[in-house]
């Protein structure tokens, strides 16, 4: 059947009819059944509701009933120990006062023996102190009066050797002197023998060569008397 029919154009439109009708009826009954169930709950949320309130409310009064009872019995309890603890720290003070009064007599006691003790060991050993003392700065002085006794006679001894030393080298220097001038003379002697050694070799080459000439002579007569 071809789709360009009368007929099954109006088929189509009464089943898509025919679907939007059935649609919209179970959408309606639908909200419908949902608005009850809703309006339903609603009740039975609202009545729990006042039902837990209920409850609540009577176990709040019950706590704060029992809280009052325990906050007084607390602070019963608490205010017998604290006057128990008050009349304890009171007798532990009056033990302490008593205590530190005994040890304080007692470290008076020993603080001034102690002092006693210190200022005899002091005072002993200020007069063995002074006692060294004096007997070192004595035999310090003997010492000193003897090393200067002695740094005397050291330079007195320096001295005399200085003053030889001193002479000794005035002679020698007077020696050196008098050596300078004789190795002058002897220099000036030294160069007049030398001068006249020159001259005499001079004269001495001089005579060999004339002896070089006469030999030459000889043998060129004699060669030619041969």
């Amino acid at each position: 059947m071809p789709l360009n029919d009368p007929q099954v154009w109006t088929l189509i439109g009464i089943f898509v009819t025919t679907m939007l009708g059935g649609m919209t009826l179970m959408t309606t009954q639908f909200g419908r059944v949902l608005r009850a169930e809703i309006g339903g709950l609603r009740g039975e949320m609202t009545g729990e509701i006042g039902t837990l309130r209920t409850e609540m409310t009577t176990e709040i009064s019950g706590l704060r009933t029992d809280m009052t009872t325990e906050i007084a019995t607390l602070r019963t309890d608490m205010t017998t120990e604290t006057t128990r603890l008050r009349s304890e720290i009171g007798a532990l003070r009056t033990e302490m006062t008593t205590e530190i009064s005994g040890l304080r007599t007692e470290m008076t006691t020993e603080i001034s023996g102690l002092r006693t003790e210190m200022t005899t060991e002091i005072g002993t050993l200020r007069t063995d102190t002074s006692t060294e003392t004096g007997g070192l700065r004595t035999d310090m002085t003997n010492e000193v009066s003897g090393l200067h006794g002695a740094l005397a006679a050291l330079h007195a001894v320096m001295m005399r050797e200085v003053g030889g030393l001193r002479a000794a080298m005035g002679a020698l220097h007077g020696a050196m002197i008098g050596l300078r001038g004789e190795m002058i003379g002897l220099r000036g002697e030294m160069t007049a023998r030398l001068d006249g050694l020159d001259h005499r070799l001079d004269r001495l080459e001089v005579k060999v060569d004339d002896l070089d000439k006469e030999m030459t002579n000889l043998a060129a007569r004699f060669w030619r008397s041969q």
